[in-house]
């Protein structure tokens, strides 16, 4: 009888799915991300990198720098 399986495999489904689901939230919780998966080498290196010109970029939005003057002012090489 087919209908007599499904109540113990609905329970194995159901367990796996609630476990999954308790690593979803723990990792919410503990780094509030979602833990990244099948990550290697190159993808660490490609975090590091945009982080580094996410804060170089801030730091020029903070200061202005002008073409050609070494930062001095709005002069265009000198000549206006």
């Amino acid at each position: 009888m087919p209908y007599e399986s499904a109540p113990p495999f609905i329970i194995i489904v159901g367990a796996f799915c609630a476990m999954a689901g308790l690593q979803y939230v723990g990792n919410n919780i503990i780094y509030g991300k979602p833990k990244p998966m099948g990550q290697d080498e190159w993808d660490k290196k490609l975090i590091e990198r945009d982080a580094r010109l996410i804060e170089e970029a801030k730091q020029s939005k903070a200061k202005p720098k002008y073409a050609f003057t070494g930062g001095e002012g709005k002069r265009w090489m000198g000549l206006f």
